[in-house]
């Protein structure tokens, strides 16, 4: 234990003061310290965003550049490479910003410099799609495009994208993690020091309290040595002053630095926040979109003395806006509509829902020509970058049957007289592309027992683990032996067949069908 003649000793009450003041100056250094990883943290957040929306901006540069050539190969007119080249002339200034804005990280540099690789592939494989178009088909280039290689490439960059942005949030979290370390050791040690520090003072001026107690106990004929005493008591208060208040702008000092602290705190809460809200916002988009895609759909349709009708949507994972449609006029005749909007999200929902407001308008008395014009003319005027629609227009009258296509597979008709299968091929560029477009149509005639399929891409281009897609042949191929069941039972068994084909591979699009067999 200290004895009572140490504690009497001056230098200890000063040493009590000094460590008090070391222990305050230490709980500040270690603030400003914190406060300093707030700052870095909340400049990491920005800089993470900017480098996520900036992958975004590439990745949507050579979707673009994507659709230009597909576009090109069906129209044969240069007027539709303008995205491509658009894309081409910005994806390199993208890139090189996506490159410096992540040149502190060579992790993401290495990942960076394989994306570029996929990236030059992509680009390659375009050209060499739009030089055997131009020196040789565009059978040849079609048949390229159709062998997979562009969509491989672009799986490829898809990933390398999503990897390069998951590990931008994994070092935010991490950051996150470290600051939320720091800020939890900076209040203990604020805490511990300022007590450990009221502690001591309050020991020290005890202390002094004792001492003046001591000297007033003293013999009156020592007052001379207790004045000498009591004005060295005076002299050692007002140095216990200026120290007080060297301690007192210590800890205002500290006070605005904790509340600096806080305010960065909140900046970044508030930061977190706002990456949060854009992640839900995206969740319940995507939601809302699947929803209103398949709240645009009919009920089944009324039963008919002389057709047999089934008609059936298979969804996949993210929203693709297929889409299927029928009416009746006031003779009992039936038109169906079956389309499929590019991209995804809410986007594609908002033209579904406007081809749904045009078909239900004209569709019982309207060619399909006329229906399909003023559908494209709807998509154009909402002027909504890389979204058009395929569509397909199918009239029923009696046993005659009108067809006019866009952008849309061949409809398939199963006789039951030659147990054959006849494709309905319509060629024409999707719908809301070319404002002079023009639409033709076939006139076919079925007979009993003859049997209408007409679907979206979707089971013509469901992959299997090789990579290869299902196609027409092999659809055809299972429709014929099976085309005499019920339209239903049609339905069911090319679902199967889808599955059979994709094995594990996931379904990336969605799927529509129309089965019709005439009765009578």
């Amino acid at each position: 234990m200290i004895s009572s003649n140490i504690l009497d000793k001056p230098f200890f009450t000063y040493a009590l003061f000094l460590l008090s003041f070391l222990l305050i100056t230490a709980v500040a250094y270690f603030t400003f310290q914190s406060s300093l990883a707030v700052a870095e943290n909340s400049r990491l957040v920005t800089h993470i965003t900017q480098v996520v929306d900036t992958s975004e901006e590439l990745l949507a540069l050579l979707k673009d550049a994507e659709s230009g050539q597909r576009g090109y190969l069906l129209m044969q007119q240069k007027q539709y490479l303008q995205p491509y080249e658009q894309a081409q002339a910005q994806v390199s200034k993208t890139y090189d910003s996506l490159r410096l804005l992540t040149q502190e990280n060579p992790i993401q540099q290495r990942r960076l410099h394989d994306i570029n690789h996929l990236i030059k592939t992509k680009m390659d494989e375009i050209v060499v799609a739009i030089a055997l178009n131009d020196r040789q088909s565009a059978d040849e280039a079609v048949a390229f495009v159709r062998e997979g290689h562009g969509e491989r490439t672009m799986d490829a960059i898809r990933k390398g994208i999503f990897a390069f942005q998951q590990e931008e949030l994994r070092l935010l979290h991490s950051q996150a993690q470290q600051l939320e370390k720091s800020r939890r050791s900076t209040l203990y040690l604020q805490g511990f020091g300022s007590g450990l520090s009221i502690l001591l003072l309050g020991l020290a001026f005890l202390l002094l309290r004792r001492k003046l107690l001591r000297e007033q106990m003293l013999n009156n004929e020592l007052e001379l040595r207790v004045q000498e005493r009591t004005e060295e008591l005076h002299a050692s208060l007002a140095e216990l002053t200026i120290i007080g208040q060297k301690q007192t702008g210590l800890i205002e000092t500290l006070t605005i630095i904790q509340e600096e602290l806080q305010a960065q705190k909140k900046k970044t809460e508030e930061a977190y926040a706002i990456v949060s809200e854009d992640n839900k916002r995206k969740t319940a988009e995507l939601q809302d979109a699947q929803v209103l895609q398949l709240s645009m759909l009919p009920p089944a349709p009324p039963n008919f003395p002389h057709l047999e009708v089934s008609m059936h949507m298979q969804t996949a994972s993210e929203v693709g806006g297929d889409y299927y449609d029928y009416t009746l006029d006031e003779e009992g005749n039936f038109t169906f509509a079956i389309g499929d909007v590019t991209g995804h999200g809410f986007k594609s929902g908002i033209l579904v829902a406007t081809a749904k407001s045009y078909f239900q308008l004209l569709g019982a008395k309207s060619t399909g020509p006329q229906i399909l014009h003023r559908i494209s003319e709807g998509i154009r005027s909402m002027a909504i970058r890389g979204m058009y629609m395929g569509l397909t227009i199918i009239k029923f009258k009696k046993n005659q049957v009108t067809i006019t296509s866009a952008g849309m597979p061949p409809v398939m008709i199963y006789r039951q007289a030659s147990q054959e299968v006849e494709f309905i091929q319509l060629d024409g560029i999707f719908l809301g592309f070319n404002p002079k477009q023009q639409f033709k149509e076939v006139v076919v005639t079925l007979e009993k027992g003859d049997v209408l399929l007409a679907m979206s891409d979707g089971l013509v281009e469901q992959f299997n683990p090789n990579r290869e897609p299902l196609e027409h042949a092999n659809i055809c191929a299972h429709f014929k032996p099976i085309a005499q069941q019920s339209t239903q039972d049609v339905v069911n068994s090319l679902i199967c067949l889808r599955e059979r084909w994709a094995d594990t591979t996931p379904q990336t699009d969605d799927i529509s069908l129309l089965v019709v067999k005439l009765k009578h």
